[in-house]
């Protein structure tokens, strides 16, 4: 960790702040060991450090859909054998070249692999119905300022798996509707090849059970609509 060689209260933004707690992070649950969210970066502009994050905060504005924390899990994901990835890996290419691998990796993976994502989904899900008062059943077709569904951006911002909208047994038109291009866009290879995924969705022993009987359940919690 840093030292503290100035006294002056920090001048970091939100982000750099989330940048440099969300880089401490990754790299001590990648040792399964516990971590506390640094609050206090007095100092740190002081720091070898602070240059680094400030490049790579102009990487998340640049490209705000990356996920910072996969960003930073990346690499402690698809190479094990290294132990350490330091802050000028992450500002780096081979850093985004990571994360475009690990990427690659989460669109080919099963989607019983996608379990615990898709229950940390939920409740997203379920705040958005009950904020735009709208059904559950409503959420697969509801438009708000784009040219697609909503769903469709919350899957680009990584807010929702993808795998989640196999709820929806009628999904499929509702994705035809939507050109392939702005399509393939928003939803990458699961937009692209959708059947593909649904046929896999089908025989999985995990995620099917749980997706197949889950949209009236979302239902009790939502208030119902005035």
């Amino acid at each position: 960790m840093p030292s503290v060689l100035s006294k002056n209260p920090s001048s970091l933004t939100e982000l750099e702040k989330r940048i440099y707690n969300s880089f401490l992070i990754q790299y001590r649950k990648s040792k399964g060991q516990p971590f506390k969210v640094r609050k206090d970066f007095s100092g740190f502009e002081d720091t070898a450090h602070y240059p680094i994050v400030k490049r790579i905060a102009n990487f998340f504005k640049r490209y705000p859909d990356v996920d910072i924390d996969s960003y930073f899990s990346a690499p402690y994901a698809i190479y094990p054998d290294t132990p350490y990835f330091d802050l000028k890996y992450f500002a780096s290419p081979r850093g985004i070249k990571a994360y475009t691998i690990f990427k690659m990796m989460q669109d080919k993976d099963l989607p019983d692999h996608r379990v615990d994502r898709v229950k940390e989904c939920l409740g997203f899900v379920v705040k958005f119905c009950q904020e735009n008062k709208i059904s559950i059943y409503d959420y697969a077709n509801f438009y708000k300022s784009g040219n697609a569904p909503e769903w469709m951006y919350h899957v680009k911002k990584n807010q929702l798996e993808p795998f989640f909208m196999m709820a929806y047994p009628n999904v499929l038109p509702v994705i035809e509707s939507v050109p392939e291009d702005e399509r393939e866009f928003l939803l990458g290879d699961f937009g692209v090849n959708f059947l593909a995924h649904r046929h896999k969705y089908n025989i999985s022993s995990k995620l099917y059970p749980i997706l197949s009987s889950i949209l009236p359940k979302l239902q009790n919690i939502i208030k119902p609509t005035n």
